[in-house]
């Protein structure tokens, strides 16, 4: 798996976790300026629903041209009539490695339909019925994470929270960057 899709299913891996609780949601923000993102709750049942942006939302430089919206749609991603709406899925989750096919799938969403590249830094929202807290991939750094309680890394390769001064990760033994 990737780093982008490590730091994905690490984020989407915290939401479930939180998934008995209200308001928790996750959004991947790939292209801040351009407002590509994609966001996540969850639902009663084992449902992980999923919204990526549409062109509705978009300004008209950076819509989406319709042969990727096609694309995005063919893979599962269903897309109301309604003017304003943006395509949705919902995937049954049962289990880790349940997260791990959304997380795969999403970062080639990105790429596919959004044009982001493999390996570029993406920003992520997170909610999971605590402190927001704003994370930044660094490429060859890891995950940071900025919130109330100050920085912390995570690794790039699982996401595991780095441990102290910690020069390797203590789930996955990649080691960090000095």
């Amino acid at each position: 798996m990737s780093s982008q899709q490590e730091i994905v299913f690490g984020s989407l891996a915290r939401l479930w976790a939180s998934r008995d609780k209200e308001s928790s949601f996750v959004i991947i923000n790939a292209d801040v300026p351009r407002n590509y993102y994609v966001q996540f709750s969850t639902a009663p049942g084992d449902i992980l629903c999923g919204e990526a942006v549409g062109n509705a939302h978009l300004k008209e430089e950076h819509r989406i041209p319709e042969s990727r919206m096609e694309e995005l749609l063919s893979k599962g991603w269903e897309q109301e009539s309604e003017p304003g709406s943006s395509p949705f899925r919902q995937w049954h989750i049962a289990g880790e490695a349940s997260l791990r096919e959304v997380a795969s799938e999403v970062v080639e969403l990105l790429g596919r339909v959004y044009g982001i590249p493999r390996g570029q830094a993406i920003t992520i929202e997170e909610d999971t019925w605590g402190p927001r807290e704003t994370s930044i991939s660094i490429p060859g750094e890891g995950l940071v994470s900025i919130s109330d309680e100050g920085p912390s890394l995570f690794c790039p390769s699982c996401g595991t929270p780095r441990k102290g001064d910690d020069d390797f990760c203590g789930e996955c033994g990649e080691r960090f960057s000095p």
